[in-house]
């Protein structure tokens, strides 16, 4: 599988000469990104996709009610084999949280991935 390349640090479509384009690896850590920075209702195509990251983090839920839900969606994400290690680090004020995993993929082990998301300033970080 492959798909476009987006910048994991500005969320922007990598383009040069034309669009860039991941797989194996680097397309599933991708993916995950996405899906764990996606706010419930934010894709209209279909609004039952991604996270209640503002009900969450705004009435402070439980750490383990969080983590839940993320081992949900890491786990229903297409390749992926197994979780290793989720660390989630909520900021209740900020309504932000951060969250670093390790992965096993169809195509190897995805690590060093840390990825902050939440609400506030202008939805996403």
């Amino acid at each position: 599988m492959s798909n476009l390349a987006i910048d994991p640090t500005t969320g922007d479509l990598v383009i040069g000469r034309g669009a860039a384009r991941v797989s194996g690896v680097t397309y599933v850590a991708q993916l995950l990104r996405s899906r764990l920075q996606t706010l419930l209702g934010e894709w209209e195509q279909d609004t039952s996709l991604g996270i209640d990251w503002l009900g969450m983090l705004g009435r402070k839920a439980p750490v383990l009610e969080i983590e839940r839900k993320l081992r949900t969606l890491i786990q229903e994400t297409n390749n992926v084999r197994a979780i290793i290690s989720l660390n989630i680090n909520p900021d209740y004020r900020t309504r932000k949280l951060s969250v670093d995993f390790v992965v096993i993929s169809t195509y190897g082990t995805i690590s060093d991935i840390v990825i902050t998301t939440g609400v506030g300033n202008g939805l996403r970080n």
